[in-house]
């Protein structure tokens, strides 16, 4: 952003896509360096910036989809320049919008989130998308590669979940511990899957196959290496919990640096602790000038809804941003024994071990239609999100 080309600008305009609503410093920064910003995002913000033009879900009193991700105020801003244009070219990318929403976990309660879904799912256009999809078929549909069709689009058997659970895994893998290379290879597959490029399938030298093909095969390699990478470092955090008596706490709070894992693995680190000692978790790392930063994961089945919230009002902490229960934090080290007394008295009552949910409704055991209200919710099994 920095460089010039005969003293100007080498642009004119920043686009900063989900993320960079409350960054109000560096929009001034760099307005006064002369380019123009436009924030396209949804998470929490205090107000709109003075100095950049954002377009912010969570900040508009007109815009009823809250649940929206980043990628969703993407399409809905290239929508925009459709009506502009006078063309309809963005819904060619409802596929790719639907990934997005469905890997960023977004609430489908709300029916724009579900038509996108929907839609995006049984309509998938982007060539990386549908290789994976097609690598991915037997977790997917029981099926093998050389039974595939593309009538499992049409006909809505490719369904939220699934996505969750079986293609958006492979992706975060390959983000998280792919070389730069593999990265960009992943990246140019999104925009021109078809390509053809040499060949790196063991036995195959010489040989041509297109980016997407390549790209897929890196992700399933990168899941695999993650998985390794995570197995050994739970493992470590698990004697620290044990040597410290960690798990005693309501939060667990744990220090990465005594793990060989890499940087980008700390958010999935945090959600495996999460998940099996049932506890709200941060896992960080102690920086140069006496700081713990790293990821919190939060139980959404308990009745802590909003573990970021619970440690913005702690006062203990010098951030915490992003999701209600998936976010960045810091704090000094030596607020961490004041952060865990505090959390231990303000959620002695909570028992993160019962699971809390929230129900639709509720009906006794020996509701006389149950046979036929569990039968009639099976039939509506691929609307679930």
């Amino acid at each position: 952003m920095n460089e010039l080309i005969n003293g100007e600008n080498i642009c004119n305009l920043i686009i900063l896509p989900d993320s960079s609503s409350n960054d109000y410093e560096y929009h001034k920064i760099l307005k006064e360096r002369g380019y123009d910003i436009l924030v396209l995002d949804h998470h929490d913000a205090e107000k709109y910036s003075e100095d950049a033009i954002v377009v912010n879900n969570q900040l508009s009193k007109k815009y009823s989809n809250k649940m929206a991700s980043g990628v969703g105020i993407v399409f809905k801003f290239l929508q925009a320049c459709d009506k502009r244009l006078g063309i309809t070219f963005c819904p060619t990318y409802l596929d790719l919008v639907a990934l997005g929403e469905i890997s960023d976990m977004m609430q489908m309660q709300t029916p724009e989130n579900r038509f996108i879904c929907d839609y995006g799912l049984s309509h998938v256009n982007n060539e990386f998308f549908k290789t994976i999809v097609k690598k991915q078929c037997y977790s997917l549909f029981g099926i093998y590669e050389d039974a595939w069709t593309d009538s499992y689009y049409s006909n809505g058997d490719l369904t939220q979940i699934k996505v969750a659970f079986y293609v958006t895994p492979l992706i975060n893998a390959l983000i998280r511990v792919g070389s730069q290379r593999e990265k960009e290879i992943m990246f140019e597959s999104f925009i021109h899957g078809k390509n053809m490029i040499d060949s790196t399938k063991r036995g195959a030298k010489g040989t041509q196959e297109t980016i997407a093909e390549q790209s897929v095969r890196n992700c399933v390699n990168a899941k695999s290496r993650q998985k390794r990478e995570m197995d050994k470092a739970t493992e470590l955090l698990d004697i620290q919990i044990m040597n410290n008596c960690l798990d005693e706490n309501k939060i667990l709070i744990l220090n990465a640096d005594e793990i060989d894992a890499p940087n980008t693995l700390t958010g999935l680190i945090a959600m495996d602790i999460a998940a099996k000692y049932k506890k709200p978790t941060m896992v960080g790392r102690i920086t140069p000038n006496g700081y713990l930063k790293g990821s919190i994961r939060g139980r959404e089945d308990s009745e802590l809804k909003d573990f970021k919230g619970f440690l913005n009002g702690s006062n203990y902490m010098d951030f915490v941003e992003g999701h209600p229960n998936a976010a960045g934090f810091s704090i000094k080290h030596n607020n961490i024994s004041k952060l865990i007394d505090y959390a231990n008295e303000k959620l002695a009552d909570i028992n993160f071990n019962e699971n809390f949910y929230e129900a639709d409704f509720v009906v006794p055991a020996n509701y006389s239609d149950l046979y036929d209200l569990v039968y009639s919710l099976g039939e509506c099994s691929k609307f679930w999100g």
